[in-house]
């Protein structure tokens, strides 16, 4: 039996190297052909056509979107096979199970923003408690340190977007609706978008900015779903080990996907 399955996995291996090997000998001369686009120019009348050369076309094919249609290959079906019932019972209950604390590590991280925000707004009154009992002739002291420490909370909160994350900064539902697409955007499930979009949040709340957690809870959700189905985090090259062989079975995009939309339900 052991002979016959490593047979059978070496014919599906040969098939598909045959057919990549087909598929991109169909496609070569498709890419050294040049794209032409026609259209009719409205203000001047007349047609005209836009010339793409193949850089232009390979430089497009990098906002590629993902597909998330499962390719039923012959090494897919001789794989699917090999599965028993009690391998999609254990996924079914590992799937809940991560989904349950994924809800818990989103309401985790609201719970953080809103216990470091009610701190920082007892600071900023406890600083202005004092200038208001003593406020004498000069009224506009305590007004003046109410501007300041607001324009110092937005300042780390501009700094901490600009700087460290850009792709933080916003609700972060577009970047959400975009990846449930399958379209692909950089460093936007990322751990350190996670901190600084909680951290940016936090301050600029605390800052008096007309702004508020629910867009980006739903965008640190979707990180947090992403990250969690993944096991790890590749920024930081961390892998988990003792959970390989159980959630390494979502490491694809299309779990990866669903875990993402569960997430972005949870904040």
């Amino acid at each position: 039996m052991p002979m016959e399955e490593d047979e059978d996995d070496q014919i599906a291996i040969e098939m598909e190297m045959e057919l990549k090997e087909s598929r991109q000998a169909a496609k070569q001369p498709m890419m050294e052909e040049r794209t032409t686009i026609t259209g009719y120019d409205d203000y001047h009348g007349h047609s005209h056509s836009l010339s793409h050369s193949d850089e232009a076309i390979q430089k497009h094919a990098l906002y590629e979107g993902l597909d998330f249609d499962v390719q039923e290959s012959t090494a897919f079906l001789i794989e699917q096979g090999k599965r028993t019932a009690s391998f999609y019972q254990h996924s079914d209950m590992l799937s809940w199970l991560l989904a349950f604390i994924l809800g818990v590590l989103t309401a985790l991280v609201a719970f953080f923003i809103d216990i470091c925000l009610d701190q920082l707004v007892m600071l900023k009154f406890d600083i202005l408690l004092d200038p208001l009992s003593n406020i004498g002739q000069n009224r506009a002291y305590p007004f003046l340190i109410f501007i300041a420490f607001n324009c110092l909370l937005s300042y780390i909160a501009t700094c901490m977007t600009l700087f460290l994350e850009p792709v933080a900064a916003g609700s972060g539902i577009p970047e959400v609706k975009c990846l449930l697409n399958g379209n692909v955007i950089s460093r936007a499930l990322r751990l350190k978008t996670l901190v600084v979009k909680a951290t940016g949040v936090l301050f600029s709340v605390a800052g008096g900015l007309p702004v508020g957690k629910e867009g980006p809870m739903i965008h640190s959700g979707a990180i947090l779903g992403a990250g969690l189905s993944q096991g790890g985090s590749t920024r930081l090259g961390i892998r988990t080990r003792l959970f390989k062989n159980l959630i390494g079975r979502f490491r694809n995009d299309i779990d990866r996907r669903d875990f993402t939309a569960c997430g972005a339900a949870a904040g």
